[in-house]
């Protein structure tokens, strides 16, 4: 799981699943905050061979692309995009996300420094069912 948030660590905006399934990497949006709106219907990413850090940057370009405003680059070409994928996302059809990271580099690293991100791990848990409860 990667959440990400605000700076001071108080609010987080984004709540994602990490995941792989036959060689392909996908980040899902499974909870994200009122004031955020992401592009078009997308809820989920998917690529192969990208660098998972990569992979949560276009993430968060798609999930919450208004945190980014006045980075250099065309959202609303890429939110045309976002709107014609549908619910996911494959960059390896797809690659405006990670064009957008490497043409607009430094500034959106800047803005990615004004997230906060935390990462767990899913743990087995056991419950117990009584009989005749």
């Amino acid at each position: 799981m990667i959440c990400a948030g605000s700076p001071d660590g108080s609010e987080v905006w984004l709540v994602m699943l990490l995941g792989q399934a036959d060689g392909v990497d996908w980040l899902e949006l499974v909870h994200h905050d009122q004031g955020v709106r992401p592009s078009g219907g997308i809820r989920r990413i998917e690529a192969k061979g990208v660098k998972i850090p990569v992979l949560v940057q276009a993430a968060c370009l798609v999930f919450y692309p208004d945190f980014f405003r006045g980075v250099p680059f065309s959202f609303g070409r890429f939110e045309e995009v976002a709107k014609r994928e549908g619910r996911v996302l494959d960059l390896r059809k797809n690659d405006l996300p990670l064009k957008a990271i490497e043409i607009a580099g430094y500034e959106l690293g800047k803005r990615l420094q004004d997230l906060k991100f935390w990462e767990g791990e899913l743990k087995p848990m056991k419950i117990e069912i009584k009989e005749g409860a």
